[in-house]
């Protein structure tokens, strides 16, 4: 068997659902099981090219992973990458903070919201993807 279905067996598939998954993100950014979706299928992209590595090349898929890897396994340790993640409700608005750690000269440490770095990974895949062919 080759992915699910015939709709999901190329990157470009996956790439189709994670701009799905980031709109549902964007039209309901403090909802963590659409987070969950979004952040866990991003990264899976570097298996579906068949190239892991590329996750240590790229500072934004370092970040990725420490944050799906964290909500699929509850707590990893060997990332070094977020301190934390966080909700919050105010006024009728929910959203979803995560704290990255500046451990080297490309990153500073910063609060920023979900969807802002959702938004970043898509660009990058779909950067990388339009490049690739």
């Amino acid at each position: 068997m080759k992915g699910l279905t015939n709709k999901l067996q190329t990157p470009s598939d996956l790439l189709k659902k994670l701009k799905h998954d980031f709109n549902r993100l964007e039209n309901s950014p403090g909802d963590v099981y659409v987070a969950f979706d979004f952040f866990v299928t991003a990264e899976q992209m570097p298996d579906w090219i068949d190239d892991r590595s590329i996750r240590k090349k790229h500072n934004v898929l370092t970040i990725l992973s420490h944050i799906a890897n964290c909500a699929k396994h509850f707590k990893v340790d060997r990332h070094q990458s977020v301190e934390y993640t966080t909700s919050y409700s105010s006024e009728n608005l929910d959203k979803i903070m995560i704290k990255v750690i500046g451990n080297n000269e490309d990153i500073e440490s910063e609060e920023i919201e979900a969807v802002a770095f959702a938004k970043e990974v898509l660009n990058f895949w779909e950067e990388f993807l339009s490049e690739e062919g």
